[in-house]
């Protein structure tokens, strides 16, 4: 028999399920001569249609922005600015409320350049300014550049952004060029020029900032990123069914992780983020459906404040029903296991290694090795999962 999904949410669980709570759950199953008489066939696959996430022509948004005078930008709403308009894609205006500087080219992101290629919009607070998306607070303004004290990035494709720089901390100065200039963007065009609608992503449209966890993931459209359901969770207490519905959907095995995640490995200055990824980067023609091999993917994201650990890592489950297939080397909670140090790989079965199910999961940091609590981590979520 298989027992009965147990819902448990992402917003309110306890940081560990009681242990006999899981042990009475397979307590039953242990009476059984072997797992391999439960049913493993494949449980329907759970399929999502990939956000339609507008990505517009590099010729088109380049057009734009060039289109776009930096200076009418900066002086938008202040009638007291006194830099004239010009030629250039960057421009510093003298308003009455403070100094911003304005780029209407700036690089912001680049696909698949890993984590930290988005840090323009990491370290920001995503607004609303006249109806479309920015990112406001402190921080690099492009991939790799330099901090500001507070600027407003608005971002016109996957790669390029708006951005007023504002010399003082609370952004009031570059909010308001933002807002007046956003709302009128025909005013701020050079002479002889125009902007083809629309130039800037809606702020109720998917957005290169990603959706909840996936705005930490810098390459999240290669690798299909999906938000976990923070609404809830069905995790079911059998672990044959878990691996089973496990495997077609990760979002069950991210629970557990995160419950782990949080119990076992936490790090200085940051907190776990859930979410689901393919197990390889996908090209942009063969991005049709989150429906083919995924895992769990856990990163911990930077918290508000600073401070945060420098060698953040990255914890990747995933679950298999067809046999391990390799010699044990350890032992994980009393079932076998293989552990790959060097790649920070852990695969524990169910049983024995020849037959049916086992869990897979890696743990690294950003300089590739594995954590110093990374046993312990895997030890907690085998307990949560396998019992």
């Amino acid at each position: 028999m298989l027992f009965s999904p147990m819902r448990r949410t992402l917003t309110a669980v306890p940081l560990a399920l009681p242990l006999a709570l899981l042990l009475a759950g397979c307590g039953v199953l242990s009476a059984e001569e072997s797992y391999a008489d439960r049913d493993w066939s494949a449980a329907p696959p759970v399929v999502a249609d990939v956000p339609q996430v507008r990505e517009p022509t590099a010729a088109r948004t380049r057009a734009n922005l060039r289109a776009l005078d930096p200076c009418a930008i900066g002086a938008a709403g202040d009638a007291d600015s006194t830099e004239p308009p010009g030629e250039r894609t960057v421009c510093t205006a003298l308003r009455s409320d403070g100094t911003v500087e304005v780029d209407t080219a700036a690089r912001y992101y680049v696909e698949g350049s890993g984590p930290d290629a988005i840090n323009a919009l990491d370290s920001r607070d995503r607004v609303e300014i006249a109806g479309v998306a920015a990112w406001v607070g402190p921080g690099p303004t492009t991939a790799g550049g330099r901090s500001r004290s507070c600027a407003v990035v608005v971002p016109a494709s996957l790669e390029l952004a708006l951005v007023i720089a504002d010399a003082e901390p609370d952004c009031g100065a570059a909010t308001a060029a933002a807002e007046a200039a956003i709302g009128d963007l025909g005013s701020m065009t050079r002479p002889g020029r125009d902007v083809t609608a629309p130039v800037f992503y809606a702020a109720d449209e998917p957005d290169p900032g990603g959706v909840g966890g996936c705005a930490h993931l810098g390459d999240q459209r290669r690798w299909l990123c999906a938000p976990v359901d923070q609404d809830g969770v069905d995790v079911p207490a059998d672990p044959v069914d878990l691996i089973r519905r496990g495997e077609v959907d990760p979002q069950v095995l991210c629970l557990p992780a995160l419950e782990a995640a949080r119990e076992t490995a936490a790090t200085d200055g940051r907190s776990w983020v859930a979410m689901t990824t393919t197990v390889s980067p996908q090209d942009r023609d063969e991005r049709s459906s989150y429906d083919g091999p995924r895992q769990c993917t856990l990163v911990a994201a930077e918290d508000d404040g600073g401070g945060a650990d420098a060698n953040p890592a990255t914890i990747l489950v995933s679950a298999r029903r067809e046999p391990l297939g390799t010699q044990a080397n350890t032992e994980v909670s009393g079932h076998p296991a293989y552990h790959a140090e060097i790649a920070g790989a852990w695969e524990i079965a169910l049983t024995d290694p020849t037959e049916h199910g086992y869990l897979s999961v890696q743990v690294l940091d950003t300089e590739r090795s594995e954590p110093t609590w990374a046993e312990d981590l895997v030890e907690d979520l085998v307990r949560r999962t396998l019992g």
